[in-house]
């Protein structure tokens, strides 16, 4: 009998040692969680630009956090903070959980300063990555103008020309394209040549520009061949390249048919 209460005795003793432990385990781990709620990301490494297309590019190293919902990017122009002793960020831009982002509407020839930090979803944020100093500068054209056209017209009707008047009719040579679609698109520049193919913007008479989308080119002369480039450029400049040549000669009536004369 002593024996089986003894047993009973050291099974309880155990079976609170147990219960104990498992309590006080409990306890611990409570404030621990709670902790990690209110703990901050890790600071965003890596944090680099490069000039864009009337812009700024950012990149930065995705954080080893498991739980990051986004970026934010500061920013403020380095003559606002003139006389702050310390930077403040005036603008700032939510770009979500990416590692990079496009920054655009920034003035050109302007310092700016940039940070970067992380925000996880319980809203923490974490602390400001590697400070950038960084001027914006467009140096990239525009794409290039597509379907690009030329259409040789033999006594017709020009579109849209008032010194023309629509009972006369006229030889010319019309070319239609499609602009692009960047942000910073100002114009087209239309380059005729005759006899030579041009080989740059200032290789020819620059026939039209602006922001147009057809050109007819009424100072043609029947029997000269004439070549056309068509670039695009910007509020800079900086001009596209060029797109594929078009070519394109008058040919009378009266020219074919003493062409066909001697031929036969």
């Amino acid at each position: 009998m002593k024996k089986i209460t003894l047993i009973l005795s050291i099974a309880l003793l155990l079976f609170g040692t147990a219960c104990s432990r498992s309590l006080f385990q409990n306890e611990d781990e409570s404030p621990a969680n709670e902790s990690d709620k209110t703990n901050p990301p890790h600071i965003p490494q890596g944090f680099r630009v490069d000039n864009g297309d009337d812009s700024l590019l950012f990149a930065w190293d995705a954080n080893s956090d498991g739980d990051i919902s986004g970026y934010q990017l500061l920013y403020s122009k380095v003559d606002e903070n003139l006389e702050s002793e310390s930077i403040i960020y005036s603008n700032f831009v939510d770009v979500g959980n990416v590692t990079s982002y496009e920054l655009y509407d920034l003035e050109n020839d302007n310092q700016y300063y940039f940070t970067l930090r992380a925000v996880d979803l319980d809203g923490n944020a974490s602390g400001f990555s590697t400070e950038l100093i960084e001027t914006p500068i467009d140096t990239r054209g525009p794409d290039a103008p597509s379907e690009f056209k030329l259409t040789e017209v033999v006594q017709g009707t020009p579109s849209g020309n008032e010194n023309v008047s629509p009972a006369v009719l006229v030889d010319f040579i019309r070319l239609t394209w499609t602009n692009p679609s960047n942000r910073d698109f100002q114009g087209v520049q239309l380059i005729r040549k005759a006899h030579k193919i041009p080989s740059s913007q200032n290789d020819g008479e620059v026939v039209a520009s602006g922001n147009i989308s057809f050109f007819e080119d009424l100072s043609v002369t029947a029997g000269l061949k004439y070549y056309y480039r068509l670039y695009a450029y910007d509020e800079i400049p900086n001009f596209s390249t060029q797109a594929p040549v078009r070519a394109g000669i008058i040919i009378l009536p009266t020219e074919v048919s003493v062409l066909t004369t001697i031929s036969h």
